[in-house]
This record gives C-alpha cells, structure tokens and sequence, in this order.
C-alpha cells in the first residue's frame, strides 16, 4: 500500500519494535511487502473471534484493544490490553493457526493489518526484509516474556499473592508508588478472580497496611508474607 493513507501515523509506524531500524525513506517498501492494509474499528467491535482463523498480525495505530478468552465457567478472562504500538497475531499468523482468544476494540480504534508470514517466503538478500524478520523474531521474545510472567501470577494460589505479583511488575513512580492502569473489573479478569472478592482482599490488604490506595495509584507499603 502507499503511505499516503498512513501520513499521520507514520512516525509512530516507524517508532515501534516491528519497524526498528526501518527509515522513512523505507517504510512504503516494507509495507509492500507485508500487504499492509488499514481498518478501523467501532468501540465494542470484534476484531477477531475464538476460532477464527489468523491470516494476519495487527498493529494498533490509535484506539484501544482487549484480547480475552472464556474460562470453562464461561467466565471472560482478560490477557491483554493493546494500546498505540502494540501488535498482536505474530506468532499464529505465521502458523496460520485459528485464534485461541477473542480482539475487542476497548473504543475506536484503528489497525495496521500486516502478513508476516511473508518474511518466511522472502528472499532474505533483501536488507528490508532482514531487518523485519530479526523485529518480528525480538517482538515474539517479548510476548513470550509477558505471558510467562501472566502464568506466574494467575498461578499463585492465594489473590493476594497475584496481586502483589502484578503490582511488582508494573513501573514505579519517585514515590515508590505504581499506577494501575486497569479498572477494578479489569483488573479482577485479568487476575482470574471474582470483581467482588477482589474489592474486599484489597481493603483488607489497605487496613492491615499492606498497601495503599487512591484511585488507579498504590503504594505497596509491606509485601512480606
């Protein structure tokens, strides 16, 4: 596709991990070569439903995606939030395996869709193709990364265990504080756990001085057992 389309987003195309090291002066051949195509998305639109098949990767150039599944209770479990820059679908679109999870737009969004499988096909004389394959390769590292530590924390055995897990694993403020950038529901998916039950373990966890609270900002006073 030619970048015309993409004007107002091409610095932010150029400044994600799959497109490291790709200039400007590159990134309508890159595109070519990956069959880019651009969509946009209406809030609560699904992207991708369980079982569909994955043809292509998507990059999120504006909006808010929520990648979940259903437990055996039916319950929805949320694995990811994917935000400008963020790509999901690499590792099965290179597959060509069905979707073990459903995309929902969180809101509007818009989506670069890209073939990477292609790269397994190309010719890799071509210095652009080199440089995409070698992205793709470090960004399913770091996918791997971050559902290694989600299985961490979903497999603690007690709540407060995963949350004090998934608080120690977001950035820290000056204060020693983090910002939870998920709402109480959100985070209680994203734990496994039941919204109610979360609500109560964490003012318990805020009158034994564990942690304290206000708003989506904590500060993890005592993590000691």
């Amino acid at each position: 596709m030619t970048t015309g389309g993409l004007e107002g987003y091409r610095q932010l195309i150029c400044s994600c991990p799959p497109f490291a090291g790709v200039g400007h002066e590159d990134l309508g051949d890159a595109l070519d070569l990956l069959g880019a195509r651009l969509r946009t998305f209406s809030q609560d639109e699904l992207l991708l439903r369980i079982g569909d098949p994955i043809a292509q990767a998507g990059l999120v150039l504006e909006g808010e995606l929520e990648g979940s599944f259903m437990s055996e209770r039916f319950d929805q479990v949320d694995m990811v939030r994917l935000t400008p820059g963020q790509m999901f679908g690499e590792a099965l679109a290179c597959l060509g395996e069905a979707s073990p999870m459903q995309i929902r737009a969180a809101r509007e969004s818009t989506v670069l869709f890209l073939d990477v499988a292609t790269l397994l096909r190309t010719d890799h004389a071509c210095p652009t193709a080199q440089r995409l394959l070698v992205n793709l390769a470090l960004d399913l590292a770091r996918k791997d990364a971050y559902l290694n530590r989600k299985v961490r924390i979903i497999s603690q055995r007690s709540m407060r265990d995963r949350v004090l897990m998934y608080l120690r694993g977001l950035p820290t403020a000056g204060d020693g504080s983090v910002h939870v950038p998920l709402t109480r529901t959100e985070l209680a998916r994203y734990l496994n756990v039941n919204r109610s039950a979360l609500s109560r373990e964490l003012g318990r966890m805020g009158d034994e001085g564990v942690i304290r609270v206000d708003g989506r900002h904590v500060l993890v006073l005592d993590d000691s057992p």
